[in-house]
């Protein structure tokens, strides 16, 4: 019989990495468990909490924190029988569920449902908003209409998950602008992706990782194209930077970044102050080609019910 220990790939997750071409990341049993246990930990998960499951198995938010997490505890797990926003919130408010772990768009969408009434999600203690940002208005109206749960937000990546996330005690302020803290016994860095040196305090760079969940290594693909380095540093390609109370604000993907006229803008932060305008449920920030500053900003907006874009006030 082959032989078995910790360090033995025991799962295969496909991701895009950093390049937008699929890859399989080959995950150990001791990256999952101890993942799995730290979100218990932090989410002060227990054997009487129900957690929602609406995120996919196939992905690392819903195989480590929802369904993993969970059962290291003894809790339980429902799954809804799709993700229509109707069939969620039904399942929420009769399973009576504790917890619920989704991307900060489905949510949007389940409390904008025409169904939708705050005492259905009273149960609600813990909304865990991971896969993208939602800003500083978008949490404040959810608590709004939540008003019993606890928001957090959380980063990782297939190829290592949790790296950062938000705690109890923290602000809506640390929920939307920031990513939160490096998980226990995860070192974090910002480095300066053309030298490889640290930035100072408050400057951003590319978000380097390294602790026990790193994965093993992507399957199948040359030594030379995985992204962890020679001393065990995951490479992310992602930005941010780490402010002066140990936070880490997410800038954005280094592919994502805007780049008009020699000036990088982070779409994230102009998605941010679009979103404080009435009516605006949601925003996506992109660069458009322009023949003069080789991009500009254009931006994305779903309007409220009933809402309609006053464009004299742009």
């Amino acid at each position: 019989a082959e032989t078995v220990d910790c360090d033995t790939p025991a799962v295969v997750i496909f991701t895009s990495g950093s390049t937008g071409k699929p890859k399989a990341v080959l995950l150990s049993a001791f990256n999952l468990l101890n993942s799995s246990a730290i979100i218990a930990e932090n989410f002060k998960i227990g054997s009487d909490d129900k957690v929602c499951l609406v995120t996919p198995l196939f992905h690392i938010l819903g195989l480590v924190c929802g369904l993993f997490g969970n059962m290291i505890v003894g809790s339980t797990v429902v799954i809804p029988q799709n993700i229509r926003t109707a069939t969620v919130l039904h399942t929420v408010a009769t399973e009576k569920c504790t917890q619920l772990y989704s991307v900060p768009t489905l949510l949007l969408a389940i409390v904008a449902n025409k169904s939708f009434k705050p005492e259905m999600v009273s149960s609600l203690r813990c909304v865990m908003l991971a896969g993208a940002s939602a800003t500083e208005q978008q949490i404040l109206e959810l608590q709004k209409v939540i008003p019993n749960a606890f928001f957090a937000t959380a980063y990782g990546l297939s190829e290592m998950a949790p790296v950062t996330f938000t705690s109890y005690q923290d602000t809506v302020e640390h929920v939307s602008r920031t990513i939160g803290k490096p998980t226990k016994n995860i070192e974090v860095r910002i480095i300066d992706p053309e030298t490889g040196e640290d930035r100072p305090l408050g400057s951003s760079g590319e978000i380097v990782v390294r602790g026990y969940n790193t994965m093993v290594c992507y399957y199948r693909i040359d030594p030379s194209d995985q992204p962890l380095d020679e001393d065990g540093w995951l490479h992310t390609g992602d930005l941010g930077l780490i402010d002066e109370d140990g936070y880490i604000r997410f800038v954005g993907r280094s592919k994502d970044l805007i780049i008009r006229g020699g000036e990088n803008i982070a779409p994230g932060e102009i998605a941010e102050i679009i979103t404080q305008y009435p009516g605006i449920a949601d925003a996506k920030v992109q660069g458009i080609p322009d023949d003069f500053y080789g991009e500009i900003v254009g931006a994305s907006v779903v309007m409220n019910d009933g809402c309609e874009l006053d464009r004299s006030e742009e």
